[in-house]
């Protein structure tokens, strides 16, 4: 009984240790992204001001940095430097939104070998991009027609513009991981490397996830997730948004649950509102 305790203990810190490297190899692959290809994307976001190749562009630039805060980082500052306006920039914040989601597909991926749990896990990646293009398409056509989102941008940007005193909330999962992809980058000296090193940890982090997730009794697992973080839609959603604000990555907190989903954990249905949740 206690080495059956024992041994439950010590999957647990498994795959929370999973876990922090499952997120350094996120991290790194977009420390690489960002480090190979960041000029590029600047240049990409300084092209065009037509709506709709600003819309491509914005998709473009985010699935080439593996991040939509740096892709959207970069338009407030060329908005700011006057390289860009306020409309062409809210077409390209648009696709970055796309673009966010090819992070979980690429986790997706990582259990390509086992059919039934792909399945699971590559309809889980999809609830966020059928959300994202679902969203794309209906605002699209009325910010064309109407300037809805333009009208509110100019509205809060005039009426913030004097308010001092905001700090920026802290970042612990960048801080906690953030040392760690720093001296991988130094000692690797290769984007490229430091890009294939990544890849390798994320997804041998997931199939280990995985695998503790269903020997530590799934149908327990499932009773917790059930009654507690996906209790009903509302909870899910309030837990999406908040571990979002926490990480500060919805990139991040949608590849979570990606094996939580391809370990038939999670259901589809308690997948939806937590993604909207942490969009």
């Amino acid at each position: 009984m206690k080495n059956e305790k024992l041994l439950t203990i010590l999957r647990i810190l498994g795959v929370i240790g999973c876990l922090y490297f499952f997120l350094i190899g996120i991290g790194g692959m977009g420390a690489a992204f960002k480090g190979e290809f960041k000029d590029t994307a600047a240049k990409l976001l300084e092209a065009t001001r037509s709506p709709i190749v600003g819309l491509f562009i914005g998709i473009l630039a985010t699935t080439i940095v593996q991040s939509s805060s740096t892709t959207t980082s970069l338009i407030v500052g060329l908005v700011a430097a006057g390289a860009l306006d306020v409309t062409g920039a809210i077409f390209m914040v648009m696709g970055a939104n796309v673009g966010t989601t090819v992070t979980a597909k690429i986790v997706s991926l990582g259990h390509i070998t086992r059919k039934s749990e792909f399945r699971r896990a590559f309809a889980a990646s999809s609830v966020h991009d059928t959300f994202n293009l679902v969203t794309v398409a209906i605002m699209l056509p009325l910010e064309l027609k109407f300037k809805i989102l333009e009208t509110s941008a100019r509205y809060l940007g005039s009426a913030f513009v004097d308010v001092t005193g905001v700090t920026k909330p802290e970042n612990y999962v960048k801080k906690a991981t953030k040392p760690v992809i720093e001296w991988m980058g130094d000692a690797l000296n290769s984007e490229l490397w430091l890009l294939i090193i990544s890849v390798a940890i994320t997804f041998f982090m997931l199939f280990a996830i995985v695998k503790l997730l269903q020997s530590l009794v799934l149908k327990k697992l499932e009773s917790f997730f059930d009654a507690y973080l996906f209790r009903n839609a509302a909870i899910a959603f309030v837990v999406g948004m908040c571990l979002t604000v926490l990480v500060q990555s919805s990139s991040i907190t949608t590849s979570l649950i990606v094996p939580l989903a391809g370990a038939g954990v999670l259901r589809l249905q308690q997948v939806f509102p937590f993604t909207i949740g942490a969009n």
